[in-house]
């Protein structure tokens, strides 16, 4: 899948999962409200579904998907549903990875 088909199919699930149009934080990422990515690792239910995601890596703060075609779009789905629920429009995180 090329850079820009990859772009459109985040932003269409990010988009369908939280409700919000993207904005830019700055010149490579794109925020939805309040929903973050960060932190994942730390909560048990997401270290279970990053257990079937796929092929990532994962850093302190983010999960790295180097090919969209080597994950499970329906535990991607879950994940980003997962930090929605934990950080919700309310939350206090301000970023995506």
């Amino acid at each position: 899948m090329a850079g820009g088909r990859v772009s459109l199919a985040m932003l269409d699930l990010f988009g369908e999962v939280t409700g919000v149009d993207p904005v830019l934080w700055g010149p490579s990422i794109a925020g939805y409200g309040e929903l973050t990515l960060y932190g994942l690792a730390e909560s048990p239910d997401a270290l279970l579904l990053l257990d079937r995601l796929g092929r990532h890596t994962l850093s302190v703060a983010c999960v790295y998907i180097p090919r969209l075609e080597d994950v499970d779009d329906a535990v991607l789905r879950d994940l980003v549903t997962l930090a929605r629920a934990t950080n919700g429009p309310d939350g206090a995180s301000d970023a995506t990875c």
